[in-house]
Formats: structure tokens, C-alpha cells, sequence
């Protein structure tokens, strides 16, 4: 990989956080992490991740154990490049199907194989990356820097909406 990728770990047991971070630790990974839903949202709101790894079954706002979801939530609207992997001990195909349908990269099931965990991260890093050249609204097919347009989606969101009239 050209550069370091971010990734936000969002897991509200402490003790495998740390496993997390000494299992992922790489010099191709910046990874920041959240034991909390609220401070996950506010962390996504204030940096673009190029993977968050969420779990689902954790205490979410208004007493939500699926507070996992909130997270998503937050990811799909404001950071569309970014890839998801969630991450549970309480997998169903039922959930997988669902989580799969709302845009998540990928779902791997407790305990955590970290080999596999690091495969899908990777590709995951790709997949992000490659989104992010598909939707530059300044250079597409001229090849023409900048080829990122890095993270500002609420902008553009904004002028597009300026100039439909809404």
C-alpha cells in the first residue's frame, strides 16, 4: 500500500480492543479505537477512516444493545468511501444478509480469526481507495490531479443540492 491506512476499531470490551491493536499492529495501519458509541460518531465525524471494524452487540444510545448499528448509521451518510466490517459474536445469517444489504464490506463471526481479519482488511483498503478515485468530481476520466477528493462529501452533497435547485 502507497501510504498508511486509518482504521477505527469500535469495540466496548477494553481487553479485545487490546487484542485488536497488538493483532493489527502494522506499519501499513494507523489504527485509532473506540470503546464507546459516542465517541465512535464522534471520531467518524471528525476523521475519514478508510476501514472501521464495528462491533454490533454493544450498549448503543437510549439503552440500544445493538449500538453497533448507530455507528453504521453514521459511516453510510456522512463517509460512503469508507468500508465496514462488522464484527459479532451473536451472528446470524438473517443479520449477515441484513448488515450486507445496508453496504457493509464484509462480516466475520467471534471468535476472531485475525489471519482472515487481515485479508479482508486489506481488500477492504483497496475497495476504499478505488471508491475514491470512481467518485472524484474533478478529474473524472481526465487523469487530472487531484485524483482524491478526500472525505468532503457533506460539501459536495451541498453544491450538488445548490445546483438541482433544493
Amino acid at each position: 500500500m502507497p501510504d498508511r491506512a486509518y482504521l477505527l476499531i469500535v469495540e466496548d470490551n477494553r481487553d479485545q480492543l487490546e487484542v485488536y491493536e497488538e493483532e493489527l499492529e502494522s506499519k501499513d495501519y494507523l489504527i485509532e479505537t473506540s470503546d464507546t458509541v459516542v465517541e465512535a460518531i464522534k471520531k467518524i465525524r471528525k476523521q475519514t477512516y478508510d476501514v472501521v471494524i464495528i462491533d454490533l452487540k454493544m450498549p448503543g444510545l437510549k439503552s440500544s444493545e445493538m449500538g453497533g448499528l448507530k455507528v453504521m448509521e453514521e459511516i453510510l451518510e456522512s463517509s460512503p468511501r469508507t468500508q465496514i466490517i462488522v464484527v459479532t459474536g451473536y451472528g446470524t445469517s438473517k443479520l449477515a444478509r441484513e448488515a450486507f444489504k445496508e453496504g457493509v464490506y464484509d462480516f466475520i463471526d467471534k471468535p476472531i480469526n485475525y489471519d482472515e481479519l487481515r485479508r479482508i482488511i486489506k481488500n477492504a483498503i483497496l475497495e476504499s481507495r478505488t471508491k475514491v478515485q470512481k467518485i472524484n468530481p474533478f478529474c473524472p476520466k481526465t487523469g487530472v490531479e487531484p485524483k482524491v477528493f478526500g472525505g468532503r462529501f457533506k460539501e459536495l452533497r451541498f453544491f450538488e443540492n445548490k445546483l438541482q435547485g433544493s
